[in-house]
């Protein structure tokens, strides 16, 4: 088995063969090869964990989250796919003063914008995409990476899966238009140094529409990790999963103005998108005149309640046309940075296993105990958290069982409950839980629990069966149900 210290001193090599990314084992076969002459520094061993890695994430605090792209030139959020390059024009672009208003703000790092919905690159890729290359602009990623790490800021990039301009969207998708995104992410993440975070938008969310079956999250995530193990994913999924755990994502998303509520529950590593312009997340002109949101806010209900709750704030301070920062932002940073200082290093954290995988159980055969009208227990494996199989509260303990249809392997588990659906449903129902596989002969129990908070991800022993049963005691009361889930994850070391 290849060791994360092998793994360093692979990347070096001119072909990598073989790889591990943290806590993952990697096939070889979804390795690419890493050219020695990219300027590209491997990471010193012995590699961190990727717990090791939130805790560094979380401990960062604040950070600077740049919205720059064409739609700052078109006063719109999501630009124009059709529009030509040359309109992307910023004619003093001064990054450096990004830089130095974070550090004023007490930030620790930045997080750029480097493609958004409607496809143009911020770097001069060398795929057929739309980029700077022919707008006739130097490459902002390299002016970008270079002004904030010279002021001692970590670097992060946000790249949107949603491309308008390529056709990558639903029903629109080929094993092409897939590795013109993983091509994109290997420049991103070989030319350009350490990156800290990349943060996916667009992805497996309502009003994209690009789910993970086809545009396979496992395989981009495992493609990341190879070429940067300790980049961290940060995938903006947040309304689609349940708070309490990572699923598909390094950590925990919230994105204020996209649907989400405030995150209930607390331990799980993660990242808060807020806006300093209000609503809008690009620059528009009218923002020349409008007062920012006030400190207290960004303070005493961002940064505090979030980074008690082990959230990084990563606050949008969008650039305007001319490539600079609007002086009404400076002043507000300025100000934010007089009244908050870095606390220091966070409460440590927990493990919390991520989720890689699509569910083992997802559209497969299922039946189950009396169930509340029109509440079918088909509800509990079709891959949407925000339906609901509800027990009869009379028929204790309830259960579901699943046929996969074959034998398969397995070593993770989960189940989401519909805690605060409802006012009368604050807290868990669940009194204990249980997974159990059919042996031939009986209901062997193989994950098992009593203490949820509105579900709960649990890595097991692997096993291997072909029918599943979940059980759940509620008490004697309806329990609600959202989803259970089996998984075959990539082994831990």
């Amino acid at each position: 088995m290849t060791t994360r210290r092998q793994f360093v001193t692979a990347l070096g090599s001119a072909a990598v063969t073989a790889a591990v990314w943290p806590n993952r084992k990697l096939l070889a076969n979804s390795v690419r090869n890493v050219s020695p002459s990219l300027p590209f520094t491997p990471i010193p061993t012995p590699m961190p964990t990727l717990l090791e890695q939130q805790q560094v994430f979380v401990d960062l605090r604040f950070g600077m989250l740049s919205y720059f792209n064409m739609s700052t030139f078109q006063d719109r959020e999501w630009a124009d796919p059709s529009a030509v390059a040359t309109t992307f024009a910023p004619k003093h672009l001064d990054v450096a003063q990004w830089a130095t208003v974070a550090k004023s703000a007490n930030m620790t790092w930045g997080c750029l914008t480097v493609k958004h919905h409607d496809g143009f690159c911020l770097w001069p890729t060398a795929t057929d995409s739309m980029s700077v290359r022919q707008a006739g602009v130097p490459d902002v990623v390299r002016s970008y990476v270079d002004e904030f790490r010279a002021q001692g800021l970590k670097v992060g990039f946000q790249f949107s899966m949603l491309d308008q301009r390529q056709h990558i969207e639903r029903y629109s998708l080929t094993p092409g238009k897939i590795e013109l995104i993983k091509e994109q992410l290997r420049e991103l993440l070989t030319n350009y140094g350490d990156v800290a975070v990349l943060v996916f938008e667009g992805w497996n969310v309502p009003w994209a529409r690009l789910s993970y079956d086809g545009l396979p999250f496992q395989e981009i995530y495992q493609h990341i990790k190879t070429l940067q193990p300790n980049c961290l994913v940060c995938e903006l999924n947040g309304i689609r999963y349940p708070g309490y755990g990572l699923h598909y994502t390094d950590l925990k998303p919230f994105k204020a103005n996209s649907g989400q509520v405030y995150p209930v529950v607390s331990g799980t590593p993660g990242c808060a998108l807020m806006n300093l312009n209000h609503q809008r997340w690009f620059w528009q002109q009218r923002d020349l005149n409008t007062d920012p949101v006030a400190v207290k806010t960004v303070v005493d209900q961002w940064l505090t309640p979030f980074n008690d709750r082990r959230y990084t704030v990563l606050l949008n301070v969008p650039p305007n046309r001319d490539g600079k920062l609007s002086s009404n932002y400076v002043r507000r940073l300025a100000e934010i940075g007089s009244v908050w200082k870095h606390p220091g290093p966070a409460a440590r954290l927990l493990p919390h296993p991520v989720v890689t995988t699509l569910s083992l159980l997802r559209g497969k055969t299922i039946r189950a105990s009396p169930t509340v009208d029109a509440y079918g227990p088909d509800l509990l494996n079709d891959g949407d958290d925000q339906l609901l199989w509800v027990a009869m509260f009379n028929q204790q303990p309830g259960w579901a069982e699943v046929d996969l249809g074959e034998t398969r392997s397995f070593n993770m588990v989960s189940f989401a409950e519909g805690v605060g659906r409802r006012a009368d449903y604050p807290v868990s129902r669940v009194k204990n839980f249980a997974f159990k596989r059919w042996d031939g002969s009986n209901w062997v129990t193989f994950a098992s629990g009593t203490t949820v908070k509105a579900g709960t991800i649990l890595r097991v022993p692997r096993v291997s069966a072909q029918r599943i049963r979940f059980e759940v005691d509620t008490g004697g009361v309806s329990g609600w149900i959202s989803e259970i889930s089996v998984y075959d994850e990539p082994d831990e070391l």
